[in-house]
């Protein structure tokens, strides 16, 4: 257990657990003005483990990061803020939870995804961030340098997005590219930046007026799948 604990002006990670841990808590810390990248990350197969009730702010890149092949991790009760890229980041790591955070400020997104399956974000509030508050995308690795056969990775993307407030992010609420699947419940999609409105992009964007109409008007659930990438309703 790592608790109670404050970390700042780090070179590279405030905190740092690694490599094929199980079952950490992670709680109550603060981490910030970490100079060069993350203030809090679990990486490479840290699995069954629980950031939650954390401080992470004003770091180099990301507040909070779940790397590589880590699964059934729940990050939850964080405040990350003010980071120089997102507030919290999933990369290539399937069945997170990501519940009741609050990502303000940050330079990048809110809660960005990438090639991760299974992700539920519930009741978390992303606002002012400078792009998305919530971004999920998949991205080839194979010419990144990395060791595919240590960490490798799955070009795919699915995530419910359920509760919790998207306020006033720069490039919209929720932008999302060729998911394998999208379930968007209950949203609060209040104060756009944009003078515009409300403006979803990504394949949200190819939906705009049916989602919001089924989102803030019908107050009903929507459900993106590839076939077709047909929008529905359920109640």
């Amino acid at each position: 257990m790592l608790r109670d604990n404050v970390y700042h002006d780090n070179i590279k990670y405030g905190i740092d657990p690694h490599d094929r841990s199980r079952g950490l808590i992670i709680t109550g810390n603060t981490a910030y003005h970490t100079r060069i990248k993350h203030g809090i990350i679990v990486s490479r197969e840290v699995n069954d483990s629980w950031i939650i009730d954390n401080k992470s702010y004003e770091n180099g890149l990301s507040g909070i990061v779940v790397d590589r092949s880590s699964t059934n991790n729940v990050v939850a009760h964080n405040q990350v803020y003010r980071n120089h890229s997102d507030g919290i980041t999933i990369y290539e790591s399937s069945d997170t939870l990501i519940w009741q955070n609050l990502a303000g400020g940050n330079n990048r997104h809110g809660i960005r995804v990438r090639n991760s399956l299974d992700v539920g974000l519930y009741d978390n509030v992303a606002v002012g961030n400078a792009l998305s508050g919530v971004y999920g995308h998949i991205k080839n690795l194979t010419d990144t340098g990395r060791n595919l056969r240590l960490d490798p990775f799955n070009p795919r993307v699915s995530m419910i997005v359920s509760g919790g407030q998207l306020v006033s992010n720069g490039s919209g609420p929720v932008t999302i590219d060729q998911p394998l699947s999208l379930e968007l419940y209950n949203v609060d999609l209040r104060e756009p930046r944009r003078d515009l409105g409300i403006k979803f992009t990504g394949v949200l964007g190819l939906y705009q007026q049916q989602v919001l109409d089924l989102l803030v008007r019908q107050k009903l659930a929507v459900v993106i799948k590839p076939s077709g990438l047909k929008v529905s309703d359920a109640h």
